[in-house]
């Protein structure tokens, strides 16, 4: 039977589970999201144009493919989408051709419309555009910027960098999450929300003899990790890549981010 001290000690090490810190600091909720976009009254609503011939096919079919591959990757139900479509008649593509040529027409209406009101915005609405098409854009370059992290962040562990020690109240966050994962994606959303706080409540209410083995855990852990960083840097050096020693993914703009990838795929 495995100690809770043995517990802690593989948990020091593992690999992070699907909740860590930072997701649990940073989980979204369904009233206040950073995600959420807010369209305007005021500003139109541009039309979409309507789908290309497959397209159309495939989301008529795709519930019913789905349902004879209830295991299936989502990539695997579309490929099989797209093999049936290569046997699909040119009888029923041809009502879907007539289909789509309605919607166009619909279609161009709409975008005439749209672009009139558009063009006829006031001074204070056009500034207020284009400040949301700036933060549209800031977003955008964050998402990339933090897939470019994650990106170097995994080439940096293929390279064999051993990953940072869990601090103890992330030791005992663990061992709390392990106990109570929530279920679907409604129960997440409600177990977030309360999950923060009682975990810093639990941790508080700690005596100093129960902090201690999480304590102990942990630093005995941070000692290896150290070792292992010190030999971890010397291989670095010896392969030519001594600008991955020290290195802080966090401070790292867009362009120093692609820089170093880039040192790396073909070193």
């Amino acid at each position: 039977m495995i100690s809770i001290t043995q517990s802690l000690k593989q948990l020091a090490i593992a690999k992070p589970l699907k909740f860590n810190l930072l997701q649990l600091q940073s989980a979204p909720c369904p009233v206040l999201s950073c995600y959420k976009s807010v369209h305007p009254d005021w500003l139109p609503e541009k039309p979409k144009r309507p789908a290309t011939i497959y397209m159309a096919w495939v989301k008529d079919h795709h519930s019913s493919v789905k349902e004879k591959m209830p295991h299936a990757q989502p990539k695997d139900v579309i490929k099989q989408c797209s093999q049936q479509y290569k046997s699909v008649s040119d009888t029923v593509k041809e009502g879907y051709k007539r289909q789509r040529s309605q919607l166009l027409v619909d279609y161009k209406q709409r975008l005439n419309n749209y672009q009139y009101q558009m063009e006829n915005l006031s001074g204070k609405q056009k500034v207020e555009y284009q400040a949301m098409l700036q933060e549209i854009e800031d977003k955008r370059e964050k998402r990339k910027i933090n897939g470019d992290k994650n990106k170097l962040k995994k080439m940096l562990h293929e390279l064999g960098k051993p990953k940072r020690v869990k601090s103890p109240y992330q030791l005992f966050m663990i061992e709390y999450l392990q106990k109570q994962k929530p279920k679907g994606t409604d129960q997440k959303m409600n177990f977030f929300k309360e999950v923060i706080q009682d975990i810093s409540k639990q941790w508080k209410g700690l005596s100093e003899k129960e902090r201690q083995k999480y304590e102990t855990v942990s630093e005995a852990a941070k000692e290896q990790y150290n070792k292992d960083l010190v030999k971890w840097e010397n291989n670095m050096k010896r392969q030519g890549l001594p600008l991955l020693v020290g290195l802080s993914i966090r401070s790292l703009n867009e362009k120093s981010l692609q820089g170093i990838i880039n040192i790396i795929e073909t070193a």
